[in-house]
C-alpha cells in the first residue's frame, strides 16, 4: 500500500510490477517477511509475481472494508 498524496485518508494498492520493482528494498514494506512470501508461492508452484498480482488485485475488491478507501479502481 501506498500513501495518495492527493485525498485524504486514501491509500493506492500499487500494481505487481511496482510491489517486485521495490522487493528487495528492505526500506519499502518493511513490515513484511519476503520470505514467508517466497516460500508459499513455492509451496503452491506458483510464481512470485503472479501472488503478489492475485493478492494485489483481490485487496482491491475489500479496499473499503480493509480501510484503504479510494483504491478500489
Amino acid at each position: 500500500m501506498v500513501r495518495n498524496p492527493t485525498r485524504e485518508e486514501a491509500w493506492t494498492i500499487p500494481p505487481a510490477k511496482s510491489v517486485l520493482k521495490k522487493w528487495n528494498d528492505e526500506g519499502y514494506a518493511a513490515g513484511v517477511d519476503r520470505k514467508v512470501l517466497e516460500k508459499g508461492a513455492a509451496l503452491m508452484e506458483v510464481p512470485l509475481n503472479q501472488l503478489i498480482a492475485d493478492t494485489t488485485e483481490g485487496m482491491k475488491t475489500v479496499a473499503e472494508s480493509i480501510g484503504l478507501k479510494g483504491s478500489s479502481k
